[in-house]
């Protein structure tokens, strides 16, 4: 009914590293260097109000095995690779969870598993994705990792068993994708913004149905607030609504 402007907010997060999706190792240097630069233009992609300049991982980047033959520290000794160097190891921190934090609480309370593969897997950078209400990264390594949204199952000893989605971003267009927009859209916090309006300049229109008269009142109420810029429209009664705000959208211009 009516209609204000919003900023959105969010505290910067982390992404964390899905170790998972290390396997399947790349066969050789090119299937690595493919991989790593796919990684790494993911990690540019991702949208810099929301997530900070940092991954976390639970060990040392340079352990993570990349092919066969190498981990990431081996990999970047060929001069061809270390333009990752120092764009990847500065872009790193540690652990997953902070000891004694309720996050590592819950971790060690529960058991958090992803199918994969038609096999349940225990994960860890999911599970502190998760419990940090992020988002986890990781490589394109198989068709299961080049999807963004996965399900994660819950253990627990007390409450049974639940599931629930975890975003894995592993291409830099999952950033633009309907399903990450969602994400981000309720993982934001508004801000309303304040109108410069007087009540007297604000449109007020409403449908032609019964009960014109009591809305209109209403309506000139709803434009005294300095949040309110306009009334667009009014909707049929529905006796059994029990919210307010039916919607919100989001005005990319404002």
């Amino acid at each position: 009914m009516g209609q204000s402007t919003a900023k959105t907010g969010l505290r910067m997060k982390s992404l964390f590293f899905n170790e998972l999706s290390v396997y399947p190792l790349a066969n050789d240097f090119t299937e690595a260097y493919q991989k790593i630069g796919n990684f790494y233009r993911t990690y540019k992609a991702r949208p810099e109000n929301l997530f900070d300049r940092r991954i976390t991982l639970d060990d040392h980047i340079e352990n993570i095995q990349i092919s066969r033959q190498m981990n990431f520290r081996e990999f970047i000794m060929n001069p061809r690779a270390r333009i990752f160097r120092d764009i990847l190891y500065g872009t790193t921190r540690r652990p997953f969870f902070l000891e004694g934090s309720q996050e590592e609480s819950k971790y060690l309370q529960n058991k958090y598993l992803i199918r994969h593969n038609h096999e349940d897997k225990e994960c860890y950078g999911l599970a502190a994705a998760y419990l940090h209400d992020s988002v986890g990264i990781g490589f394109a390594s198989d068709a299961v990792w080049e999807n963004l949204v996965h399900s994660i199952i819950v253990k627990s000893e007390f409450s049974g068993q639940s599931s629930d989605n975890i975003l894995c971003v592993s291409k830099p267009e999952h950033f633009s994708s309907e399903n990450f927009k969602k994400w981000e859209n309720e993982h934001t916090e508004l801000e309303l913004v304040e109108t410069d309006l007087l009540p007297l300049q604000k449109h007020i229109n409403l449908r032609d149905d019964h009960g014109k008269d009591i809305l209109h009142k209403f309506s000139k109420r709803l434009v005294n607030s300095r949040y309110i810029e306009s009334v667009i429209n009014s909707l049929p009664f529905k006796p059994k609504e029990k919210k307010f705000i039916r919607d919100i959208t989001f005005d990319d211009q404002k």
